[in-house]
């Protein structure tokens, strides 16, 4: 009997904890997705037949007054517009002699019948719509709740790590990361988390003097989210409240804007990075790479082992429904994304 209690709760927390979120968030992208086709598409002057949410059969839908169906369809797992003149969801052009069917009206609003400039911005404006969803949704949390930063300033080096091999001290303030300079403890993991196996130069500032170190980060297994395991870098250096001096930086909507901008384009960086590595096989799992790649997002000041402090929010350049609903769920457990891997130490946050 217990057993099946527990078998049925653990289902629950699926349905609940994960694949209901992971529709939900894909339901959204693949929504805004398809409006930035649509959209671009009608300024273009090109006819739409349909917009879908989801495939298969239809449980609901209307048509407007330009002759559109809107309508959601039973599978919740992708979407489409068709335009006028397409053969199916995938804008396949209909067949010679369909074509000849088409009244000279719809000839003049057919999606293949158009200039290819029209044609090329219609098919651009779906990732461009992801992309201004994902610094949107920066924008949004940056202006409501600001972000936390702590100083880069290390507090510990763990024994036998290529930090403590390189050189590395206690007390030490990072300068720049591979001729990147940083601001904060996060601009560092952000610059090392990817870069497993690779020479980079760290400039450090000791004593009033800077001195250049150069450190290769190491692989470590973490879990992620979700329970897998996954492969980030690490140089073994550990900052704390103490030395880290956490501080909230707060933003103007226009402020929140650039920043949402620019952190947008830190994670485009570094999934080109990813993209880079793992061609010439440094890289072999997509999971590692989503998880060490996104932003990190501060949702208030380490207190104590028991209060991690690094909760963390979707922005994938190609806003992947997977990597925002893991983020999702960490934002909502306040699961740290920078605490150390014993316990006792939950409180403190490493460089990658």
């Amino acid at each position: 009997m217990n057993d099946i209690v527990s078998l049925a709760a653990s289902t629950q927390a699926f349905f609940l904890g994960t694949l209901v979120p992971f529709l939900f968030v894909l339901t959204v992208v693949v929504f805004v997705h398809e409006m930035g086709h649509y959209l671009v598409g009608r300024l273009c002057g090109i006819g739409v037949t349909a917009f879908s949410v989801g495939f298969g059969p239809e449980i609901a839908g209307f048509n407007d007054r330009h002759g559109t169906r809107w309508k959601l369809c039973a599978i919740p797992l992708g979407g489409y517009v068709k335009f006028v003149g397409d053969m199916n969801a995938t804008s396949s052009p209909t067949g010679a002699e369909a074509q000849e069917r088409l009244s000279e009206a719809e000839r003049r609003i057919a999606f293949h019948m158009q200039p290819v400039w029209k044609r090329a911005a219609t098919v651009f404006a779906g990732p461009l719509f992801n992309f201004l969803l994902t610094i949107a949704v920066f924008a949004v949390l940056f202006a409501a709740y600001g972000r936390w930063v702590s100083e880069p300033t290390v507090a510990e080096v763990t024994a036998g790590s290529p930090a403590q091999e390189a050189g590395i001290m206690p007390g030490d303030r990072f300068v720049s990361v591979d001729g990147v300079k940083v601001e904060t403890f996060g601009d560092v993991q952000r610059l090392v988390s990817g870069r497993g196996g690779d020479a980079i130069t760290f400039v450090m500032l000791r004593d009033g003097k800077e001195v250049t170190i150069v450190a290769t980060p190491r692989l470590m297994e973490q879990q992620d989210a979700l329970g897998n395991t996954i492969k980030v870098a690490v140089i073994g250096v550990v900052n704390n409240r103490e030395v880290g001096q956490p501080r909230l930086i707060t933003y103007s909507p226009a402020g929140a804007v650039v920043a949402a901008v620019e952190e947008t384009g830190h994670i485009i960086q570094r999934t080109g990075q990813f993209l880079k590595r793992f061609v010439v096989g440094r890289e072999d799992k997509c999971s590692s790479a989503a998880q060490s790649r996104l932003p990190a997002w501060p949702s208030r000041p380490p207190s104590s082992a028991s209060n991690g402090w690094f909760s963390s929010w979707p922005c994938c350049p190609s806003v992947s429904a997977y990597s925002i609903c893991c983020r999702f769920r960490r934002s909502m457990a306040g699961i740290s994304s920078f605490t150390e891997s014993k316990p006792s130490c939950a409180a403190r946050y490493r460089s990658g």
